[in-house]
């Protein structure tokens, strides 16, 4: 491993002293704390919109509310506040691997607007491997707010959790696939290994946190932050061989255990703007839960409990829905909602095609599709879903692009005559 910083007796003193205690009506400074930051007994939690939170299932148990409609006080970590609310374990969010989800609901409304959620295609562009042949991998950053503000990873001086120091331009928290990990440190999947100094085997805690699905799906519900070899980065090592020297491990503290990780593409600095909620940080540090891998039962759970206007600020985000046009005008593949007058429910539709002025016709009746839309029902759409449209939008309309150039090639209009268009294949409304 690399050489690691030596710091002075004070200056760890000062680290120790930076900690508060998880629950606790000090207030933090607007730079260092973010507004949908809360405190849940030994446990965080994070607020998805000024009424409803996201925290893990084991939190909730931790909390002792296992039960629906169960009361319970948080706090708000940058003001300090205290704010009741009551947590709601669904059957349908609590055993997601790897840590399981439940929802809070806010007793009254806070003004925060809640974390910022990617879209489906925004959180694809920011889940990526850093580029290769790097010396220091230059990739996809995360950070935190928990107990403390994390961009990085941490360095470790004593037993005690308060003892370590982080330093984000050297260790910071950078994404990888667990793909990526396992064809370039295939060591670490494998049995406990031999005459190593390190034995954090991830492949023990892969399988754990999948919770019995397949290991092909371990990028697909993972954000694993586990660093490299190269990094420095362990779980377990030996004791120091003398005073002073650190060792290099994940940054979360049990009571991080809820905190929102945003991913950014920006480089990381004190304050990140642009950053979108893309996991949940788990119990073990390593393996954190993917939320778009599940923002369709989180979705429904709220659906379930009629809170409808959070269910659509979480759809509006993860679809990046767009309003009807009064020009109707719009582009394959965007998505659109309208109430069923019939049920009462939200049906999301997608844009199929536009006509050749790009504007496109009224949405068909409820409940049903046409030429131009999809109808994609009340229940929210899957990643793997609005991906695969996605793909198969964008390779339609580089066939239009070509048969156009194409037939532009081929037909030249007379001089003083405007070229024929197409019938459209449909009637419009």
């Amino acid at each position: 491993m690399s050489s690691v910083p030596r710091f002075s007796a004070p200056l760890v003193a000062a680290l120790v002293l930076s900690f508060a205690p998880p629950l606790t009506a000090a207030s933090q400074s607007e730079d260092r704390m973010a507004s949908w930051a809360l405190s849940l007994e030994d446990c965080s939690a994070t607020l998805i919109t000024p009424r409803v939170a996201l925290t893990t299932s084991r939190c909730a148990a931790k909390a002792k509310f296992p039960n629906s409609g169960a009361a319970l006080t948080f706090i708000v970590r940058r003001t300090g506040q205290a704010i009741a609310g009551e947590v709601f374990t669904p059957a349908i969010l609590a055993d997601l691997p790897p840590s399981g989800l439940a929802l809070i609901r806010v007793a009254s409304e806070l003004s925060s607007p809640g974390a910022p959620i990617p879209s489906y295609l925004q959180e694809a562009a920011l889940l990526k491997n850093p580029k290769p042949g790097r010396s220091r991998e230059v990739g996809r950053r995360f950070y935190a707010f928990g107990v403390s503000r994390y961009d990085s990873y941490a360095w470790h001086f004593g037993p005690s959790p308060g003892e370590r120091s982080f330093d984000v331009s050297r260790t910071p928290l950078t994404y990888r696939t667990l793909d990526r990990l396992r064809s370039s440190e295939r060591t670490r999947f494998q049995a406990r290994p031999l005459g190593l100094d390190w034995d954090d085997v991830l492949g023990d805690h892969v399988t754990r946190a999948l919770r019995g699905q397949p290991a092909r799906s371990a990028d697909e519900l993972l954000i694993a932050l586990a660093g490299t070899v190269q990094d420095g980065m362990t779980l377990r090592r030996p004791r120091p061989p003398m005073p002073g020297w650190g060792q290099l491990r994940g940054p979360f503290l049990s009571a991080d255990e809820g905190t929102g990780l945003l991913a950014t593409d920006k480089p990381v600095s004190w304050f990140v703007p642009g950053g979108k909620l893309a996991g949940l940080v788990g119990g073990d540090g390593l393996l954190h839960m993917r939320l778009s891998a599940h923002w369709p039962e989180i979705h429904r759970a709220m659906r379930e409990q009629r809170w409808n206007q959070d269910a659509e600020i979480v759809a509006r985000q993860v679809l990046a829905l767009e309003a009807f046009d009064t020009n109707r005008r719009g582009r394959p593949g965007q998505f659109y909602q309208q109430v069923n007058p019939s049920s009462g429910q939200v049906e999301f539709f997608r844009l199929k095609q536009v006509d050749a002025d790009g504007t496109y016709p009224a949405m068909p009746s409820p409940g049903q599709g046409d030429t131009w839309w999809d109808h994609l029902g009340a229940a929210l759409p899957t990643r793997a879903q609005v991906l695969r449209w996605h793909v198969e939008a964008r390779a339609r309309a580089q066939a239009r692009a070509a048969e156009t150039e194409d037939a532009a090639s081929r037909v030249t209009p007379l001089p003083g005559t405007d070229p024929v268009l197409p019938a459209p294949s449909a009637t419009r409304r």
